[in-house]
């Protein structure tokens, strides 16, 4: 299918990419469709979380294991079931990207990340019961 998207115009997605969030980003909670863009000029740790429901928003997000050292997210109960999910390991884990004004202002949301299920392509922003930054450096 074909969607509009913020940074690329008219690109085709297959309709198995398309995530359904159960628990909406904060702020956004309208939108409810997302996908997937990989970029390769920003290289594969970073991607765009595009609205399918409104294409001009559009979130950069990162594996906040690829930026920060020794990361370790614990994820309970309630974080695996906001996702529908039956073992930890169907979850891709998300960090939204906030951008500076360059690379080396940029930030990383460590508390509020996007979970994925892998298996059923629903996603879910939790709020973890960790104590790790909203603001996290990104290099």
């Amino acid at each position: 299918m074909e969607i509009q998207s913020k940074y690329f115009g008219a690109i085709d997605i297959q309709q198995e990419t398309i995530i359904e969030m159960i628990q909406p980003i904060y702020g956004f909670e309208t939108l409810k469709r997302f996908t997937l863009i990989s970029d390769q000029e920003i290289g594969t740790d970073l991607l765009w979380f595009q609205s399918l429901d409104q294409a001009e928003i559009c979130f950069m997000v990162a594996n906040p294991n690829a930026f920060v050292k020794d990361l370790k997210i614990e994820l309970n109960n309630d974080d695996i079931n906001s996702v529908e999910a039956k073992e930890l390991d169907d979850i891709d884990v998300l960090s939204i990207v906030s951008l500076g004004e360059t690379f080396e202002l940029s930030t990383l949301n460590l508390k509020s990340p996007i979970l994925l299920n892998s298996k059923n392509n629903k996603g879910a922003q939790v709020i973890l019961n960790q104590d790790l930054p909203f603001r996290a450096n990104l290099v």
